[in-house]
């Protein structure tokens, strides 16, 4: 962990839970911090690792999101429902992305998720796909999901490439003139009514 002098007492706790600790000028620690306001602090972390195994019978698949920031929310979004875990499709931001980090909020290191992987990996690890598109498919809030299932949200403007045809599809009801919703949004809105659903079901 790296430390600017002048925050040197509001890191002192988290200083002392680390493997080791190097105070530095803050004029330092600001060339050194890919944000433009440092709040004073650098760490680093060993990259998770996980395997099919860790993955929940929820699950959301990104497919070609390029917005760092969405697929941060996601995983802020999988970690608030409790349900769900992650996985992307090639060409898709990288997790490791500084700024899907930071958009993470520091859930990347506590959602399974796997990089890289195609629709057809899911298929064979029992996942049945749902499609969330704007305008076509059942209605969301009378659809029955399937377990296990993933969640296939599309890259914002590009919509989602070599989609099965057994792939079953779900929209969410929008008001006339309303064409979609931002793709961490409407993942957002599809893993709440997943979720709402599973509390209906343990009440």
């Amino acid at each position: 962990m790296i430390i600017s002098e002048s925050h040197r007492s509001e890191w002192k706790t988290d200083s002392q839970k680390t493997v080791e600790t190097v105070v530095l000028p803050d004029r330092l620690v600001d060339q050194l911090s890919p944000v433009k306001t440092s709040q004073g602090i650098l760490a680093f972390f060993d990259k998770p690792e996980w395997d099919w195994s860790d993955m929940t019978p929820h699950l959301v698949y990104a497919a070609g999101l390029q917005d760092p920031g969405n697929l941060g929310t996601l995983f802020r979004t999988a970690a608030a429902t409790g349900l769900f875990s992650l996985a992307t499709a090639p060409g898709t931001v990288s997790c490791f992305n500084d700024k899907v980090v930071r958009a993470s909020a520091g859930y990347l290191y506590s959602v399974p998720f796997l990089q890289d992987r195609p629709l057809e990996e899911l298929k064979r690890n029992g996942y049945r796909l749902v499609v969330a598109e704007a305008g076509h498919g059942s209605d969301l809030f009378s659809f029955h999901f399937p377990t296990p299932m993933a969640i296939v949200v599309g890259r914002e403007g590009g919509g989602i490439p070599n989609v099965p045809g057994d792939a079953a599809r779900v929209r969410i009801p929008m008001a006339a003139g309303v064409e979609s919703l931002n793709a961490a949004v409407a993942a957002a809105v599809i893993m709440y009514e997943v979720l709402r659903r599973e509390l209906g079901a343990g009440g």
